[in-house]
């Protein structure tokens, strides 16, 4: 079938490194348009700091240090919830600090929130959330 199909995949169905081709491509993109120039405007420079990770490793580029780390993160969790599950309010009527609370636990996590307002005060993140 590919070798008669006018497309054999597009750039979204191919992964590379936990993106899709289309992903990466369009993040090449916007680095480029997004180059940090001298200040003289004549040549182009990269916060180079930017580049080391939490272990003193040194990335190549800093884009390719993010996605190391956001493929790591999406690793380290754990569960998946809604805070709303919970008892949080998104109508901005109701404080939802302890439903907040319960839904974070110990961290690892990724929050849910549906669309509106939530009154939450006092809140720290764990690590991986």
């Amino acid at each position: 079938a590919h070798k008669n199909a006018k497309t054999a995949h597009t750039s979204d169905q191919i992964d590379h490194g936990g993106f899709s081709l289309r992903n990466y491509i369009d993040g090449l993109y916007n680095r480029i348009r997004n180059l940090i120039l001298n200040a003289d405007g004549t040549n182009v420079k990269e916060v180079v700091d930017a580049r080391v990770d939490a272990e003193g490793n040194i990335a190549p580029l800093l884009k390719e240090r993010l996605d190391k780390e956001y493929n790591k993160l999406l690793r380290k969790i754990e569960r998946d919830v809604n805070v709303d599950d919970y008892g949080a309010d998104p109508t901005g009527v109701n404080d939802s600090t302890e439903a907040f609370k319960k839904a974070i636990g110990n961290g690892k996590v990724r929050l849910n929130l549906s669309a509106g307002t939530y009154i939450v005060k006092g809140i720290k993140l764990p690590s991986w959330t």
